[in-house]
C-alpha cells in the first residue's frame, strides 16, 4: 500500500511540475506572441488618409476636401483623418462639408491639432471620433458677420444652433454643450469640469475639458497616433497635398482677398469711365503748365521741359 501510495504521490508531483513548467513557458512566450505578425491580424485593414484642414473654411478648402475624400474612397482607404487647425469660416461651406463627412462610407476621425473654432468645431462634430492634441481647443462657434460682430438674428442663431446640436447628438454627445458654443443667451451646466456657462458667454473647451465632457474620445500628439489608437497600421499613411490650382483657389476665395478684389473691380469700372479721355487729360495738364509759366517765370516744370523740346528740334 505504501509503495502504491508513494507511486501515486510521485505521479501527482510530476503532473504538477509539468503544469508549472508549461505555465512558465507560456509566460515567457506571451510577449513574443503579442508582438508577432499573427497578433497584428487584429488590426483594421485599409490605408490611412490625412486631409489637412488648416485654412479658413471657404470654397477653396471645400473643393480640396472633396478631392481628398474622393481619392480616399477610390483607394479603398480604411480611415480618413481630418487634421484640423482652423479659425472657422463660411457657414454654408461648413454645412456642405459636414454632410460630406457624415455621409462618407469611410471611417472618419477629427484630429484637432490646434483650434477647431467656430465652423471648424462643426466639422469635428460630424466625424465618427474626435481626438485632440494637448493644448488644442474646440468650440467658440457663435456666428459673426464680416466685421467680427456677433450675429443676433434669432432665425440665423436658431438655424446654426440646431446644426451644431444635431451634429453632436449624432455621435451621442451632449447637445446642450454644442448649443452653448453658439448661443450666448443659454445657461449650460457642465458638472464634469465644475463649470457653468452663463448668459453672455460661449463655450470653448480645452483638450482635457473636452475629454471629460465627452467632446473628445482620446488625446494624441499626432494624427498617426490617433490612427494607431483606432487600430490602424502606420505603414500605409498618406497625407493629401494641395495642388497649385487648389492653393490659388484657396487664396482667391479667402474672404479678405475677395473683399479686396471686389473693391478693385469697382475701382476698375470707375476708371473705365475715363477711357478715351487721355487727350483731354494731357491738354489740361499742358494748359496748367503754360499758365504756371505765365505767372511764375522759369517755373521748374516748364524750365525742364522746354530745353528738351529745343534740343529735339
Amino acid at each position: 500500500m505504501e509503495k502504491g501510495g508513494l507511486f501515486v504521490k510521485g505521479k501527482r508531483r510530476k503532473k504538477l511540475t509539468g503544469s508549472l513548467m508549461l505555465m512558465m513557458l507560456l509566460t515567457l512566450l506571451l510577449p513574443v506572441w503579442i508582438g508577432s505578425p499573427s497578433a497584428h491580424a487584429a488590426e483594421k485593414s485599409g490605408a490611412v488618409y490625412i486631409i489637412p484642414v488648416d485654412k479658413p473654411i471657404e470654397q477653396g478648402l471645400g473643393k480640396f476636401m472633396e478631392r481628398g475624400f474622393k481619392e480616399a474612397e477610390e483607394m479603398n482607404a480604411g480611415l480618413i483623418v481630418l487634421d484640423i487647425n482652423t479659425p472657422g469660416g463660411r457657414v454654408d461651406t461648413a454645412e456642405e462639408l459636414g454632410t460630406l463627412i457624415k455621409e462618407s462610407p469611410i471611417e472618419t476621425v477629427a484630429f484637432v491639432r490646434g483650434d477647431a473654432a467656430s465652423a471648424g468645431s462643426f466639422l469635428a462634430l460630424n466625424a465618427d471620433k474626435i481626438v485632440m492634441s494637448p493644448g488644442s481647443m474646440i468650440g467658440a462657434a457663435a456666428m459673426v458677420d464680416s466685421t467680427g460682430k456677433h450675429v443676433d438674428d434669432p432665425k440665423l442663431v436658431a438655424f446654426w444652433k440646431s446644426k451644431m446640436q444635431g451634429a453632436a447628438e449624432k455621435s451621442g454627445r451632449d447637445g446642450k454643450i454644442a448649443a452653448g458654443m453658439t448661443d450666448v443667451n443659454m445657461v449650460v451646466k457642465m458638472p464634469e469640469i465644475n463649470k457653468t456657462k452663463e448668459k453672455g458667454e460661449i463655450i470653448a473647451l480645452s483638450a482635457d475639458e473636452a475629454l471629460k465632457v465627452g467632446y473628445a474620445d482620446h488625446i494624441s500628439n499626432t494624427p498617426e497616433e490617433a490612427a494607431a489608437w483606432l487600430g490602424y497600421s502606420q505603414d500605409d499613411v498618406f497625407t493629401v497635398q494641395r495642388t497649385a490650382a487648389e492653393n490659388i483657389s484657396t487664396f482667391l476665395t479667402n474672404p479678405v482677398v475677395m473683399t479686396v478684389l471686389l473693391f478693385l473691380g469697382i475701382a476698375g469700372n470707375y476708371i473705365a469711365g475715363f477711357a478715351g479721355a487721355e487727350t483731354w487729360v494731357l491738354f489740361t495738364v499742358g494748359l496748367i503748365m503754360m499758365i504756371l509759366e505765365m505767372f511764375i517765370p522759369n517755373c521748374q516744370l516748364t524750365g525742364d521741359i522746354l530745353p528738351l523740346q529745343n534740343v529735339k528740334n
